[in-house]
């Protein structure tokens, strides 16, 4: 695997320089091997061999150029290795490749081999070949129209990368690009210790020399179980302390340590408890993971607001390590930011304090215990918060997820009432609830006792998804029990909608102050 990424940093110039001569005798070839067919020929263009080869096999299934086409496996005449290996082969023998192209395809089908998963590093049948001779034409246009040079300069003018001494020629991969940026970390599976212990430990004193600013001591590891909702895993615990101040980070752990690659080895997000430190102390820096996730290893630079802005949080062809990328990615020269979770929205320890004081003094914690609050306060500030309305939307009992879509059949309406009455800290507290759903009926009888009075409707049967009229009853009995609060809209997720249970003064209060964002404002 270190030969595979040693050959991505050294893709060589592409350059085909195949005569008519070359691409007949080529073609001549494919026919004989039933790679193309005799009218396949017709739209060969001699003078553009590679590209329309690399059209008439996307022609096959209807595909065009720069269509993503996932993990589909598109097995035609490279059935086996041997027989890509031979094609390979053939385009170096009739020189329409050169032979350090050669060399690095032949490396990407013995990666194949090993079920490399990204179509960057391996080939598994003649489509993979002739996309990825295109993309080495295309990456050239690129540096041949200063795209690539516009953008390393924008790059050099923000400080990530020197500002002399740069030669455009020579990037051809992002791997080469990240090698040229100043503050970073590239941990590499093969570099880690032997335990998960040492290897946490390794990387953790390894990322802490990127800033002055950090500083780790009292290291201590552990592994610990944790259950949630019902299920219990063991997750690797690191704590640290910097400045004086205590840290814990809740990393993933795969107890088959050797065998793992390096997700599983080390948490791809093990360094975001660094993200606390640096925002706790005021720093204008953060650490950022940038360039294509692959299993081998994680790329960390250190950015300042500025320079992270510019980076962006994008999606452009990004590909997680378990996806496979078939298809021409025009952004490959770029530096990619995680596209969630920007660092510089997190909050520190203070604010979290702060927020969760106001909160407090409204109200909405008056259901939980002092002790309760403590803890719930202490959990704030060790998590990752990046508003301060996710105090409350981490808070139990204040605000409430419903799936319009009916997680189960029995009784789903009395159900969703218990939920919606859960968040009202005992101000609406239904008994009695009725509910007589069923899929084979076309509509439902639903209803609840409160303050002695019986609430029904009836409800149409829409397959597995809720009909609003429940909430309706529910805003009714409210109304005329004449209760202290009522609920709110927060911003929803799709068929996920959120709830929040508030009085008057209270919603006022957040609103006025932009302490919460709601679906939409009352008059």
């Amino acid at each position: 695997m270190k030969l595979a990424l040693t050959l991505l940093l050294l893709i060589p110039t592409f350059a085909f320089c195949q005569t008519h001569k070359q691409a007949k005798r080529l073609t001549k070839y494919l026919v004989q091997e039933a790679i193309i067919s005799e009218k396949e020929t017709e739209k060969v263009n001699k003078d553009s061999l590679i590209h329309s080869l690399y059209d008439v096999f996307l022609d096959r299934y209807h595909l065009k150029r720069g269509e993503q086409r996932g993990l589909f496996m598109y097995y035609t005449y490279g059935d086996t290795n041997t027989q890509i290996k031979k094609l390979i082969d053939a385009l170096y023998r009739y020189e329409v490749i050169e032979e350090s192209i050669h060399r690095d395809l032949v490396q990407k089908l013995k990666n194949s081999e090993q079920e490399s998963v990204l179509a960057s590093e391996s080939v598994r049948n003649e489509i993979d070949i002739f996309q990825y001779l295109y993309e080495l034409a295309q990456k050239e246009a690129h540096i041949k129209n200063g795209k690539l040079a516009e953008y390393l300069k924008g790059l050099q003018q923000i400080d990530i990368i020197p500002s002399e001494g740069l030669d455009v020629t020579s990037i051809r991969t992002q791997e080469a690009l990240i090698s040229l940026i100043k503050r970073k970390l590239i941990i590499h599976r093969d570099s880690l210790p032997k335990t998960v212990e040492t290897s946490y430990r390794y990387a953790f004193e390894a990322l802490a020399k990127l800033s002055p600013d950090l500083s780790i001591t009292d290291f201590a590891f552990a592994i610990q179980e944790t259950t949630y909702d019902d299920f219990t895993y063991k997750s690797a615990v690191v704590s640290f302390k910097c400045n004086g101040v205590p840290y814990v980070s809740h990393n993933s752990y795969d107890e088959d340590y050797e065998n793992s690659d390096l997700y599983d080895k080390l948490d791809g997000h093990f360094f975001k408890i660094f993200n606390k430190v640096l925002t706790d102390i005021g720093s204008p820096d953060r650490i950022v993971a940038v360039g294509r996730s692959v299993p081998e290893k994680i790329n960390l630079i250190l950015t300042t607001k500025d320079q992270y802005d510019f980076l962006g949080e994008t999606g452009h062809g990004m590909g997680f390590f378990f996806n496979r990328f078939t298809y021409f990615d025009p952004y490959w020269y770029t530096l990619e930011t995680p596209k969630y979770w920007n660092p510089f929205n997190l909050l520190n320890q203070n604010e979290v304090s702060r927020y969760f004081m106001v909160y407090d003094s409204l109200g909405l914690f008056s259901h939980l215990s002092h002790k309760a609050k403590q803890q719930h306060l202490a959990k704030m500030k060790e998590g990752f918060l990046y508003s301060y309305e996710e105090i409350l939307y981490e808070a139990e009992g204040i605000c409430m997820g419903f799936d319009w879509e009916m997680f189960d059949g029995n009784q789903p309406y009395k159900h969703a009432i218990e939920e919606f009455a859960a968040i009202t800290r005992g101000e609406f507290t239904p008994t009695d609830i009725h509910d007589d759903f069923s899929f084979d009926k076309p509509k439902a009888s639903i209803g609840f006792k409160f303050n002695k009075k019986i609430y029904t409707r009836e409800v149409p049967v829409m397959g597995d998804w809720y009909d609003y009229g429940f909430l309706e009853l529910i805003y009714k009995a409210i109304e005329e029990n004449q209760l202290s609060g009522k609920f709110y809209d927060l911003p929803d997720g799709g068929q996920v909608s959120a709830h929040i249970y508030l009085t008057p003064a209270q919603y006022t209060y957040l609103t006025e102050n932009n302490l919460l964002e709601f679906y939409s404002k009352e008059d």
